[in-house]
């Protein structure tokens, strides 16, 4: 091979490895394009999922304070990024402007509004569905130990059991929502037919109170006789007082 046909093949392969390396920059780039809008698009549709399954909660305001204005953002930044895409493609990675760093971070943003509003919704309505629910350890046990009442106790027990379980693994999805207000109105329905007659009457009316949805009762209604009852069934440390 003569020294021209040598040095046209170095030629060739420095080319070769030159563009490969410009393939690899390249396929780098958009990596991490897709990467980064993928990551901000994932969040966004998180809460459109949550906030589908919010919707079958009866009466809940779903309105997001600011989401109006975040939705706009992400919306402009979403027509200002495009064009650039058509453009230039992977060098959109990277522009004076971080257009794609904008996007991505209004996506985020609009995610993050989104979903504090959705978990404070579930912790109001989570919170409501535990307080309707709830009974308070030493009735439950009474039904059993003084009422013989042992079918009930079981029934409670078992049903209170898959309400908590579903609650704690609650995952925004319908069918669980669903069940937790199956669970939580079956566990009202035994709750109420549970015997409170044998408690003194101003103990039964503190704890008929606090049995209500909500689970609230005035201070008036801890008279001198119920706060010796609650003394002596070692009872204090289990109630709090909280202001309106």
């Amino acid at each position: 091979m003569s020294l021209k046909e040598q040095l046209a093949q170095l030629q060739q392969e420095i080319v070769y490895y030159r563009d490969a390396a410009n393939l690899e920059q390249i396929k780098d780039s958009m990596k991490t394009i897709s990467e980064r809008i993928d990551g901000a698009v994932g969040g966004v549709e998180t809460e459109v999922k949550k906030n589908e399954c919010l919707k079958n909660i009866q009466d809940v305001d779903l309105v997001v304070e600011g989401g109006v204005d975040v939705l706009q953002q992400a919306t402009e930044n979403l027509k200002a990024f495009k064009p650039l895409w058509a453009e230039v493609e992977h060098e959109s990675v990277s522009d004076e402007k971080n257009t794609l760093y904008l996007l991505t971070e209004a996506l985020k943003q609009t995610a993050k509004l989104y979903s504090d509003t959705h978990q404070q919704i579930w912790r109001d309505w989570s919170e409501e569905k535990i307080s309707l629910a709830q009974v308070d350890q030493f009735i439950l046990e009474q039904q059993k130990k003084v009422h013989g009442n042992v079918a009930l106790y079981d029934r409670y027990v078992k049903a209170k059991k898959e309400f908590d379980e579903q609650v704690n693994c609650f995952n925004f999805d319908n069918v669980r929502l669903l069940r937790i207000q199956q669970l939580a109105q079956k566990c009202a329905e035994l709750k109420g037919e549970m015997n409170t007659e044998d408690l003194p009457e101003g103990v039964k009316k503190l704890f008929d109170e606090l049995n209500r949805i909500g689970g609230v009762a005035l201070v008036s209604l801890l008279t001198p006789e119920v706060m010796q009852w609650l003394a002596d069934n070692n009872k204090l440390n289990s109630l709090v007082i909280k202001q309106r």
